[in-house]
C-alpha cells in the first residue's frame, strides 16, 4: 500500500474454498480424459480429424484467427447477416456518431 501500512494475509474463507475444490472435482476429469484421449490436456478433437467441414478449425485456436475484413463483410451485409436480418440496427450507427459528438 502507498501509505507504508501492512497489510495482513488472511486465509479465504471457506465459501471459496468450498468452491475451489468443487471446481476442480469438474475440471480435474477433463484434464484426464483430455491429456489420455489427446496426448495433452490443452489439445482438442478437431486435430485429429479428416472431416472436410472441420479443416476451418485447424488454423488458429479451434478456428478463431485475427479479424478479417471480408469476413466482417459477410457477418454484417450477407444473406443472414446482422443488417440484412434486423435493419434496424443500422441506425445505431448515426445514433453513435451523434453520441460519440456530444462528449
Amino acid at each position: 500500500m502507498a501509505d507504508g501500512s501492512v497489510h495482513q494475509w488472511r486465509l479465504p474463507r471457506p465459501g471459496f474454498t468450498l468452491f475451489g475444490i468443487g471446481a476442480l472435482v469438474g475440471v480435474f476429469p477433463l484434464i484426464v480424459y483430455q491429456h489420455l484421449s489427446f496426448g495433452a490436456f490443452w489439445r482438442i478433437g478437431y486435430q485429429f480429424t479428416d472431416f472436410v467441414a472441420f479443416s476451418g478449425m485447424l488454423s488458429g485456436f479451434v478456428g478463431l484467427t485475427y479479424p478479417r475484413p471480408e469476413h466482417l463483410t459477410g457477418i454484417l451485409f450477407g444473406a443472414s447477416g446482422l443488417f440484412v436480418q434486423a435493419p434496424v440496427f443500422l441506425l445505431a450507427l448515426p445514433g453513435a456518431i451523434t453520441l460519440y459528438r456530444r462528449e
